[in-house]
Protein backbone atom coordinates (compact mmCIF):
# COMPACT_ATOMS: atom_id res chain seq x y z
CA UNK A 1 0.00 0.00 0.00
CA UNK A 2 2.82 2.33 0.77
CA UNK A 3 4.37 1.38 -2.53
CA UNK A 4 1.10 2.18 -4.28
CA UNK A 5 0.85 5.52 -2.50
CA UNK A 6 4.43 6.31 -3.43
CA UNK A 7 3.67 5.32 -7.04
CA UNK A 8 0.51 7.50 -7.08
CA UNK A 9 2.44 10.38 -5.50
CA UNK A 10 5.21 9.94 -8.05
CA UNK A 11 2.68 9.92 -10.92
CA UNK A 12 0.97 13.02 -9.48
CA UNK A 13 4.35 14.70 -9.10
CA UNK A 14 5.14 13.85 -12.73
CA UNK A 15 1.74 15.23 -13.82
CA UNK A 16 2.33 18.44 -11.84
CA UNK A 17 5.82 18.82 -13.31
CA UNK A 18 4.43 18.16 -16.77
CA UNK A 19 1.65 20.75 -16.30
CA UNK A 20 4.13 23.32 -14.96
CA UNK A 21 6.41 22.73 -17.95
CA UNK A 22 3.48 23.18 -20.31
CA UNK A 23 2.44 26.36 -18.48
CA UNK A 24 5.95 27.82 -18.59
CA UNK A 25 6.36 26.78 -22.21
CA UNK A 26 3.10 28.57 -23.11
CA UNK A 27 4.22 31.71 -21.30
CA UNK A 28 7.55 31.53 -23.10
CA UNK A 29 5.75 31.02 -26.42
CA UNK A 30 3.50 33.99 -25.65
CA UNK A 31 6.54 36.06 -24.82
CA UNK A 32 8.25 35.00 -28.01
CA UNK A 33 5.08 35.75 -29.93
CA UNK A 34 4.80 39.18 -28.32
CA UNK A 35 8.47 39.89 -28.98
CA UNK A 36 8.06 38.67 -32.54
CA UNK A 37 5.02 40.89 -33.04
CA UNK A 38 6.92 43.85 -31.63
CA UNK A 39 9.87 43.08 -33.89
CA UNK A 40 7.59 42.80 -36.91
CA UNK A 41 5.86 46.06 -36.01
CA UNK A 42 9.24 47.76 -35.56
CA UNK A 43 10.38 46.54 -38.99
CA UNK A 44 7.09 47.66 -40.55
CA UNK A 45 7.42 51.11 -38.98
CA UNK A 46 11.02 51.37 -40.23
CA UNK A 47 9.88 50.47 -43.77
CA UNK A 48 7.07 53.04 -43.58
CA UNK A 49 9.52 55.65 -42.28
CA UNK A 50 11.92 54.93 -45.15
CA UNK A 51 9.07 55.24 -47.66
CA UNK A 52 7.88 58.50 -46.07
CA UNK A 53 11.43 59.89 -46.12
CA UNK A 54 11.78 59.00 -49.81
CA UNK A 55 8.43 60.65 -50.57
CA UNK A 56 9.52 63.73 -48.61
CA UNK A 57 12.79 63.92 -50.56
CA UNK A 58 10.88 63.57 -53.84
CA UNK A 59 8.45 66.31 -52.82
CA UNK A 60 11.35 68.60 -51.84
CA UNK A 61 13.04 67.97 -55.19
CA UNK A 62 9.79 68.72 -57.06
CA UNK A 63 9.31 71.88 -55.00
CA UNK A 64 12.86 73.06 -55.76
CA UNK A 65 12.27 72.33 -59.45
CA UNK A 66 9.03 74.34 -59.35
CA UNK A 67 10.80 77.23 -57.62
CA UNK A 68 13.51 77.20 -60.30
CA UNK A 69 10.87 77.14 -63.04
CA UNK A 70 9.04 80.07 -61.44
CA UNK A 71 12.29 82.03 -61.19
CA UNK A 72 13.05 81.28 -64.84
CA UNK A 73 9.56 82.35 -65.91
CA UNK A 74 9.82 85.49 -63.79
CA UNK A 75 13.12 86.33 -65.52
CA UNK A 76 11.47 85.82 -68.91
CA UNK A 77 8.58 88.08 -67.91
CA UNK A 78 11.03 90.74 -66.71
CA UNK A 79 12.92 90.46 -70.00
CA UNK A 80 9.65 90.76 -71.93
CA UNK A 81 8.67 93.85 -69.94
CA UNK A 82 12.08 95.37 -70.61
CA UNK A 83 11.70 94.72 -74.35
CA UNK A 84 8.16 96.15 -74.32
CA UNK A 85 9.34 99.29 -72.54
CA UNK A 86 12.22 99.70 -74.98
CA UNK A 87 9.85 99.31 -77.94
CA UNK A 88 7.44 101.85 -76.45
CA UNK A 89 10.28 104.25 -75.82
CA UNK A 90 11.60 103.80 -79.37
CA UNK A 91 8.16 104.40 -80.88
CA UNK A 92 7.70 107.48 -78.69
CA UNK A 93 11.10 108.79 -79.83
CA UNK A 94 10.17 108.09 -83.44
CA UNK A 95 6.89 109.96 -83.04
CA UNK A 96 8.62 112.88 -81.36
CA UNK A 97 11.20 113.05 -84.15
CA UNK A 98 8.45 113.02 -86.76
CA UNK A 99 6.53 115.77 -85.00
CA UNK A 100 9.58 117.92 -84.38
CA UNK A 101 9.88 120.57 -87.04
CA UNK A 102 13.22 121.01 -88.73
CA UNK A 103 13.99 124.19 -90.57
CA UNK A 104 15.57 122.57 -93.64
CA UNK A 105 13.85 119.13 -93.76
CA UNK A 106 10.34 118.19 -94.78
CA UNK A 107 8.25 115.61 -92.97
CA UNK A 108 8.95 113.10 -95.74
CA UNK A 109 12.70 113.68 -95.45
CA UNK A 110 12.56 113.25 -91.67
CA UNK A 111 10.64 109.98 -92.14
CA UNK A 112 13.33 108.80 -94.58
CA UNK A 113 16.03 109.72 -92.04
CA UNK A 114 14.25 107.70 -89.35
CA UNK A 115 13.83 104.69 -91.65
CA UNK A 116 17.49 104.87 -92.69
CA UNK A 117 18.61 105.02 -89.05
CA UNK A 118 16.35 102.07 -88.23
CA UNK A 119 17.79 100.08 -91.15
CA UNK A 120 21.36 100.85 -90.07
CA UNK A 121 20.62 99.79 -86.49
CA UNK A 122 18.99 96.58 -87.77
CA UNK A 123 22.01 95.94 -90.01
CA UNK A 124 24.36 96.44 -87.07
CA UNK A 125 22.18 94.24 -84.88
CA UNK A 126 22.40 91.38 -87.39
CA UNK A 127 26.08 90.95 -86.62
CA UNK A 128 25.79 91.38 -82.88
CA UNK A 129 24.49 88.22 -81.22
CA UNK A 130 21.51 89.11 -79.05
CA UNK A 131 21.82 88.10 -75.42
CA UNK A 132 18.20 86.96 -75.30
CA UNK A 133 15.60 86.51 -78.02
CA UNK A 134 12.70 88.83 -77.25
CA UNK A 135 9.66 86.98 -75.92
CA UNK A 136 7.43 88.17 -78.77
CA UNK A 137 9.85 86.54 -81.25
CA UNK A 138 10.29 83.26 -79.42
CA UNK A 139 7.20 81.72 -81.01
CA UNK A 140 8.57 82.37 -84.49
CA UNK A 141 6.32 85.40 -84.82
CA UNK A 142 8.48 88.33 -85.90
CA UNK A 143 5.78 90.97 -85.84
Amino acid sequence: MIAEAIAVAAVLALVVVHLRLRFHRRRADRGDTANGLLRNRKQQLRRELAIAAAERDTAIAELESAVATVAELRAQVDEGLRWRNELRQASAEQESLLMKPHPNRSRRQRQADIERAAWVSQWDARFAAPAVTPPHEQDGDTQ
